[in-house]
């Protein structure tokens, strides 16, 4: 875990921005049916508050990431959630939960320790509360970006 500033979130301002990153090990079953395990780096980024970063780093084609939001995990951990590319949903009681994955090129699921996935999401909601992303937004570097089509 790496913090930019104090990870504590309520020293926090707009202007400092904080990164988390956790490891985990999650195991794979590809389109083909064949299981493996994966590493994986979740990161959070208050640059982006309502997003997750997913690096997947074994997968065949390469490193893969995939974006989705917090609260997308949050909800996948209690109930099935999510609609297309990236869904997520509660197994084993609680214990696990399944992470589907798909793009045009490859899909594949994931099980993961559902104490990896709580632990995390705690350490990114301890860094920015749930409903003060927005005053984590430079919304003039966006615009900005938007502007430039960068």
């Amino acid at each position: 875990m790496t913090y930019d500033t104090d990870p504590k979130g309520s020293n926090h301002t707009p202007a400092e921005h904080a990164v988390h990153l956790h490891d985990i090990v999650v195991v794979g079953r590809s389109s083909s049916g064949q299981y493996q395990p994966l590493d994986v780096q979740l990161c959070y980024d208050t640059r982006n508050p309502f997003e997750i970063k997913a690096s997947f780093s074994a997968i065949a084609s390469g490193k893969q990431e995939w974006l989705f939001s917090r609260e997308l995990l949050l909800h996948g951990l209690l109930v099935s959630a999510g609609e297309g590319d990236v869904q997520i949903r509660p197994c084993a009681e609680g214990l696990t939960a399944w992470i589907d994955l798909k793009s045009s090129d490859d899909s594949g699921s994931y099980l993961a320790n559902a104490k990896d996935l709580s632990g995390f999401l705690d350490c990114a909601y301890n860094i920015i509360a749930p409903g003060e992303e927005t005053s984590w937004i430079d919304y003039d570097l966006a615009l900005h970006r938007l502007l430039s089509g960068a």
